[in-house]
């Protein structure tokens, strides 16, 4: 009984993100000062072309330090853990992507 039950089994690939797998998801849209959030928190930054859009976050729901952002079903990029006051001013799409957002 148990070698035809064994018959069913399939092998993962080695290469298989195993934690992925058990990624919680779920859909926000990102605000127009490219932020959303998660469970009541302002989490994360999106790219700024995604303001206004809805987008799909995957994250681990204990530990939070792993929190993706997909569009139709493509890897956007990992999220930013906001920072407000950055976040206040007004950045354009080229200015996402600069380390020092002071200036």
């Amino acid at each position: 009984m148990r070698a035809r039950r064994a018959l069913n089994l399939r092998t993962a690939d080695a290469q298989t993100d195993w934690e992925a797998l058990f990624l919680s998801r779920t859909q926000r849209r990102v605000r127009l000062n490219a932020t959303f959030s998660l469970q009541g928190q302002q989490l994360g930054e999106a790219p700024v072309h995604l303001r206004g859009q809805i987008v799909q976050i995957c994250f681990d729901p204990f530990e939070w330090r792993r929190v993706e952002i997909w569009r139709e079903d493509k890897f956007v990029g990992p999220a930013r853990r906001c920072d407000k006051q950055l976040n206040a001013k007004t950045y354009t799409d080229r200015d996402y992507d600069r380390r020092d957002k002071s200036s």
